[in-house]
């Protein structure tokens, strides 16, 4: 036959438990740590660079906002972003030790853990190719000038080639006279034939 007790003393183990979970705190699940990528420097004036930053989507969905956080040797400044955001840039100064933090944030204010990110800023942006050209006629600068750049000494200047004198101009032949256009002949007349009458007086004159 079944022990009450032993029965009663389970029931009561197991209410407890009951109890004790029902009024034990929920432990809330923090958002994973976000991620974000440093690009390469752009050199910018007064000693400054700026690095494009990168930000990861969050991890979670309930994430309302981001806190960010740079700390540099001058100070350190602390911005809240929005969710969405994608792209960001950095402006620090040249040689200086930079940390960067980013936080998410979700609807009930609970933190993820931080993104760390620590960098040296150093510039290594070569300058842009000069520029260079004659000036026509050429400046005329004396010899004690400071923008002088004159061939070392100890060797001579290659010569000059000998100037090649022009070809000269050929003269155009002259235009060709126009044709005189020949006279008409004279039409040559045939010899008038004499008349029987003008026969007959000659031969009486000779008679």
């Amino acid at each position: 036959m079944p022990n009450p007790l032993r029965f009663l003393d389970k029931l009561l183990q197991l209410v407890g438990w009951a109890i004790i979970w029902i009024l034990s705190p929920v432990v809330p699940k923090r958002p994973k740590m976000p991620r974000f990528s440093l690009g390469s420097p752009k050199e910018l004036e007064m000693g400054k660079l700026m690095y494009p930053l990168q930000l990861d989507p969050p991890g979670a969905p309930d994430v309302v906002k981001r806190e960010m956080v740079l700390t540099t040797p001058t100070g350190t400044v602390t911005k809240e972003l929005p969710a969405d955001l994608r792209d960001l840039s950095v402006i620090v100064f040249e040689d200086s030790t930079n940390t960067l933090s980013m936080t998410d944030i979700d609807e009930r204010g609970n933190r993820s853990a931080p993104a760390v990110l620590t960098w040296q800023a150093i510039d290594t942006i070569p300058p842009p190719a000069p520029g260079m050209r004659f000036m026509q006629p050429p400046a005329e600068v004396g010899d004690d000038a400071e923008a002088l750049l004159m061939a070392p000494a100890g060797g001579s200047p290659p010569e000059p080639e000998p100037p090649v004198d022009p070809e000269p101009p050929v003269d155009p032949e002259p235009p060709a006279e126009p044709e005189t256009p020949a006279e008409p002949e004279t039409p040559v007349e045939a010899p008038k034939e004499e008349t029987a009458a003008g026969d007959e007086e000659d031969a009486e004159s000779q008679e």
